[in-house]
């Protein structure tokens, strides 16, 4: 009796610790679903290379996986990151080195808000100097479609206005200094003349103002790029990276409205010659 009230006794012990185990693993298991849900899985897919536009930046990629993207170019050192928190500037002067302190700790915060368009920069060094250019990028329905370099930039003056003189000449040594090295690379450019319509917001700036209205077209099989001078406030230089495939279509659809337009003016005007 006494050795069957022992083995009683142990086998309840041993379910006992059973029990617990089980509870352990559930627990475990439990939190790692919490901790899965509480950190966003990114589902990076496989880019084709052709759909390339600039460092690791492919056309047709969402945003999140743009962002991974430039959280990689940072961690790389090919990309920087400033929160423009210091405005204690008096004059102008060009973004060095120096001005991104804070880049590194970008990569720690990870719901940080961040701006596309606002805070990251790509390093240009040419013959010249090193220059730092405003990294943006182009979304059309959630998908990127473009990538945008807007240089030289300068940090942060307590008077825009400031020395402007100074920042546009810069500016121009830029812009001169950019055209050689992609023309080194990618060979000589289309040059075409800006078309300004009446009809745009700024058209009274682009006309009165005098500055480079060439528009310098490097068209490869499959990437174009673009270099232009933007109105009107320190007139930067623009590197716009775009699919040829994408280019085109675009090109194609402005010669279709051209069309259209010249041929409505003409059906008006018979109209108007059969009226009067």
């Amino acid at each position: 009796m006494t050795k069957t009230i022992s083995i009683l006794f142990c086998f309840i012990i041993l379910l006992s610790c059973d029990n617990e185990a089980k509870t352990e693993r559930n627990k475990k298991n439990s939190d790692k679903i919490i901790s899965s849900e509480q950190e966003p899985v990114i589902n990076l897919r496989e880019f084709d290379e052709d759909l390339n536009l600039f460092l690791s930046f492919y056309e047709g990629m969402n945003q999140a996986e743009f962002r991974n993207s430039v959280n990689n170019e940072l961690k790389s050192g090919r990309l920087f990151y400033t929160d423009n928190k210091n405005g204690d500037n008096i004059y102008s002067s060009l973004l060095n080195s120096k001005s991104f302190s804070d880049s590194k700790t970008f990569n720690d915060q990870i719901d940080i808000n961040f701006k596309f368009n606002s805070n990251l920069y790509y390093p240009i060094n040419t013959t010249e100097k090193s220059y730092y250019a405003k990294f943006s990028a182009k979304f059309d329905n959630g998908t990127l479609t473009s990538i945008s370099l807007l240089g030289p930039s300068f940090n942060i003056s307590s008077n825009p206005d400031f020395e402007k003189e100074k920042r546009i000449k810069e500016g121009e040594n830029y812009k001169k200094e950019i055209i050689k090295m992609y023309s080194d690379k990618y060979g000589k450019p289309k040059i075409t003349k800006r078309e300004i319509e009446s009809e745009n917001l700024d058209y009274s700036l682009m006309t009165d103002y005098e500055f480079d209205k060439n528009i310098y077209t490097f068209n490869k099989a499959e990437k174009t790029i673009i270099i232009s001078i933007q109105c009107c406030a320190d007139f930067e230089t623009e590197i716009k990276y775009i699919l040829t495939s994408e280019y085109n279509k675009r090109r194609n659809k402005i010669l279709l409205d051209k069309t259209k337009e010249t041929e409505k003016k003409s059906i008006d005007r018979k109209k108007t010659l059969e009226e009067i």
